[in-house]
């Protein structure tokens, strides 16, 4: 298989802010966003991208993850992109 480029998610640096039931509300700052991969040089997604389709064709509406993988700047940002509801 040919590798190709890796597919970018292009981010506005801004401020994203959630509410998580366990931590409260929570805010990334514009100095952290960057953009960010969703289809791998390889060809195959990545998991910050693939959940999000998954969750949603599966009509999901709680999640509980481990506090790395709280939703990101980069899950809000693909939800939204998608218009969809956070689970």
């Amino acid at each position: 298989m040919e590798r190709q480029q890796p597919l970018r998610f292009k981010s506005d640096p801004k401020a994203y802010k959630w509410h998580d039931e366990v931590l409260g509300d929570l805010i990334t700052g514009p100095e952290v966003i960057d953009d960010f991969i969703l289809i791998k040089s390889d060809g195959y997604p990545t998991y910050n991208f693939s959940h999000i389709v998954d969750d949603a064709d599966m009509k999901i509406t709680h999640v509980i993850r481990s506090q790395e993988s709280s939703p990101l700047y980069q899950n809000i940002s693909t939800l939204r992109s998608f218009k969809l509801t956070p689970p």
